[in-house]
């Protein structure tokens, strides 16, 4: 089956959603208004319910952007 996805927004949901795809083989265009690299936090707090969805795409994946887990309670 042949599929074409095409993603607005390359904010943290686009770029989320382009990666889950890529993992399932499904290739995506992310289209967004910006010019890459941008100086603008658009997650400054990462909340548990996406520790869980980035364990989800790759569990060494904080520790692979050189930061370390450290949750807070």
């Amino acid at each position: 089956m042949n599929r074409k996805v095409c993603i607005i927004g390359a904010g943290p949901a686009g770029v989320t959603t382009s990666l889950f795809l890529a993992k399932q083989g499904i290739e995506s265009t992310l289209i967004d208004k910006a010019i890459f690299p941008r100086h603008k936090p658009c997650a400054d707090n990462i909340t548990g319910n996406t520790i869980r969805v980035l364990n989800e795409l790759d569990p060494n994946f904080i520790e692979n952007l050189g930061l370390e887990k450290n949750p807070w309670r």
